[in-house]
């Protein structure tokens, strides 16, 4: 995996970073990530599987954090202007988003 990260790296900056996350938000103002659920659970499982690992070695590191806020409000913008998220509806984990097309497709779950 790390190889995979390095030649990501190299591919998109030149060189390799020792502030990956920090470079990746380049010069945003961005504190949070947001990444809607229908999404996620869109990608391959395989990648999904190492998402969720990722997420747990968080939580592990987070765990005695003092102020680790466990709810958060969400509202979408594009380009500058509050809009309805259309991917919002995660569908008890049975929506699927085709990534290429957008389109909710159910049937290829």
């Amino acid at each position: 995996m790390l190889k995979k990260i390095r030649k990501f790296l190299m591919k998109r900056f030149g060189y390799i970073s020792k502030k990956p996350i920090h470079e990746y938000f380049r010069l945003t103002d961005t504190p949070y990530f947001v990444i809607q659920r229908s999404i996620l659970q869109s990608m391959p499982i395989k990648w999904q599987e190492g998402f969720v690992n990722y997420l747990n070695e968080l939580d592990t590191a987070t765990k005695n954090l003092e102020y680790m806020p466990s709810d958060y409000s969400v509202r979408a913008k594009i380009n500058n202007k509050f809009t309805k998220d259309i991917y919002v509806d995660y569908g008890d984990g049975n929506s699927f988003i085709n990534l290429n097309t957008g389109e909710v497709d159910n049937e290829n779950l």
